[in-house]
């Protein structure tokens, strides 16, 4: 067994979270995700057990899954994003509905302005309104 892998394992057997305590009958909650610690190089079992250790409540204060990596392993957690792609794409379509009514407004404004604008000069009348120097009428 690689010092990988005894540091999970001893993390799985020591933690709130971990299998020891479902089977204990505590009550428990699911940890939230992992709390990762990278080595670029192997480690001793001395060492990885005092990694575990230190790890471990710091990773179950934060409700997190402890996983220590020696010999520069890395890990990935690759999730199904769906649900947050089909969110985005809600509120895309609602911000393309509401950019396209703000259009319209736009445009419906301008046609107001212009017809305003023409039936001031159709009749040969001033404008209506007045200026800060003269009375309106």
């Amino acid at each position: 067994m690689t010092a990988c892998a005894q540091a999970v394992n001893a993390a799985d057997s020591g933690l709130p979270n971990g299998p020891a305590s479902q089977q204990s009958g505590q009550p428990t909650s699911s940890p939230a995700g992992l709390l990762v610690l990278r080595l670029p190089g192997r480690v001793s079992e001395e060492q990885m057990a005092a990694l575990v250790a230190g790890v471990s409540p710091v990773a179950a204060a934060l409700n997190l899954e402890p996983l220590i990596l020696d010999g520069g392993a890395d890990a990935h957690i690759q999730s199904d994003n769906s649900a947050l792609l089909e969110a985005l794409s809600l509120q895309t379509a609602a911000l393309s509905a509401q950019t396209e009514a703000i259009h319209r407004m736009a445009a419906s404004t301008e046609a107001l302005i212009l017809a305003m604008a023409e039936a001031d000069g159709d009749d040969g009348m001033p404008p209506l309104g007045h200026t800060m120097d003269s009375p309106a009428g």
